[in-house]
């Protein structure tokens, strides 16, 4: 079975803010199947982004929607496709971190969400020298 790996709202910010390939990078450190997940309040948090954020910030969240568009169609590598999720909490990181399970990765950059995440033994993927992902031990 494979594993799920959430995206946050910030990861889907790198690729406009940083111009990493976040796809491609969690293929690379993921050396097993798995399946991306983003919750439907992380696709609200990149609108009210687009629409209220300025310049880098506003284009980035742009990227970050078409991107998940574009990942929900198109299974590659060890990926086996995106989903798209509801969830009862209003807060996004809580969200996050009450769907997270032992074999659930999760990849941010929200510093607090990371902390909250690692107490919890949930492994976080991240950006590292703003350069490239790796997995909390």
């Amino acid at each position: 079975m494979a594993r799920s790996v959430i995206l946050d709202t910030n990861m889907l910010l790198v690729p406009g803010q940083f111009n990493v390939d976040i796809f491609a990078e969690v293929d690379r450190v993921m050396e097993e199947p798995y399946e991306l997940v983003v919750l439907e309040g992380t696709i609200s948090e990149l609108v009210k982004i687009e629409q209220t954020g300025s310049g880098e910030d506003k284009r980035a969240a742009r990227l970050g929607k078409l991107l998940v568009e574009h990942k929900k169609k198109a299974a590659d590598g060890n990926c086996k496709g995106l989903k798209i999720i509801e969830s009862s909490e209003t807060h996004v990181d809580d969200a996050i971190l009450s769907i997270a399970e032992d074999d659930t990765l999760v990849a941010t950059n929200d510093k607090e969400l990371k902390r909250r995440l690692l107490e919890h033994g949930v492994r976080v993927i991240f950006l590292k020298q703003e350069q490239y992902l790796t997995v909390s031990a």
